[in-house]
């Protein structure tokens, strides 16, 4: 098919049924066009099928508009376009289309090939989600003591912790005893949120400690994500380990312990926190303002 589209060309089935297959070129009848392949079984009781005949030659002009591309093959022929941009724009499509192909689509089938690509790229993660033990399992098997544990309710996916041990094993003998704690949204069909921990190595960069994928941030997720961290971590004296986070994410674990807030989410909260008032107080003084006293 990709052939019959790069070189302009659309053919039909005239006849395919179990005894023969004959194709021919679409312009066959109005263009007497010699394009053809026969092809039948090799024998009355053998169900081995043998092309007996062929001539790959077309005798008529290209085409310019081509019903082989349909919004199905552009859906898979583009699918990792559309991984990488979800928001790819119908003008976008047509544009590519016209330059890979040199074949000008309607918006119509730019917006449906669009809408089958994003159908497949969701079928791909409905299925991913099956495959989390197995991914938890081969986690733990090609990398012994990493710690992979997934939580669920009724069935119904909750979250998945992962750290890996190499990861483990270089924060405690290598970097330095202070961990960062921050989460931020996930986009995609299924949404949620992304708690990370992370510190920093010997050479002032960041280093991953663990990660987990839970539905919501939340007292409860941190919790969970924290006591976890602190068992693969051996955190045993809270003294000897700093903590960094934009809120006050760790004192219910971790009782006794150096705590650092981020300079930047403190200043953003409370410059909002201090135009927020200004603003409720000038929306309460407008009204007073246009009060005529008489």
């Amino acid at each position: 098919m990709q052939k019959l589209i790069q070189n302009k060309r659309q053919i039909r089935f005239t006849t395919n049924d179990k005894k023969m297959c004959i194709c021919k070129c679409q312009r066959f009848k109005s263009s007497n066009c010699e394009f053809r392949i026969f092809a039948s079984h090799m024998g009355k009781d053998d169900s081995t099928v043998q092309i007996k005949s062929i001539n790959l030659t077309h005798s008529c002009t290209k085409v310019n508009k081509n019903y082989h591309v349909t919004s199905d093959w552009l859906a898979e022929k583009y699918i990792e376009q559309f991984r990488v941009d979800p928001n790819w724009s119908v003008s976008g499509i047509i544009q590519r289309v016209k330059d890979d192909l040199k074949f000008e689509i309607s918006r119509m089938k730019a917006w449906r090939a669009k809408n089958k690509a994003m159908e497949m790229m969701n079928r791909d993660e409905d299925s991913q989600y099956l495959k989390l033990n197995s991914y938890a399992f081969e986690l733990q098997k090609t990398n012994p003591g990493t710690t992979a544990k997934i939580t669920q309710h009724l069935g119904v996916f909750q979250g998945i912790y992962i750290c890996l041990a190499p990861l483990k094993n270089a924060f405690k003998s290598g970097c330095r005893p202070l961990i960062s704690l921050d989460g931020c949204w996930l986009k995609g069909q299924y949404k949620g949120q992304l708690l990370a921990a992370v510190g920093i190595d010997p050479n002032d960069c960041i280093f991953p400690i663990a990660y987990a994928v839970v539905q919501v941030e939340s007292k409860g997720t941190w919790q969970w994500f924290l006591e976890l961290l602190k068992d693969d971590l051996n955190i045993v004296n809270s003294y000897s380990v700093a903590f960094m986070s934009d809120r006050q994410k760790v004192h219910f674990i971790f009782m006794f312990l150096y705590h650092n807030a981020c300079l930047i989410s403190f200043l953003i909260l409370e410059v909002y926190s201090f135009y927020r008032d200004l603003l409720v107080l000038s929306n309460l003084y407008s009204p007073i303002q246009n009060i005529d006293i008489v």
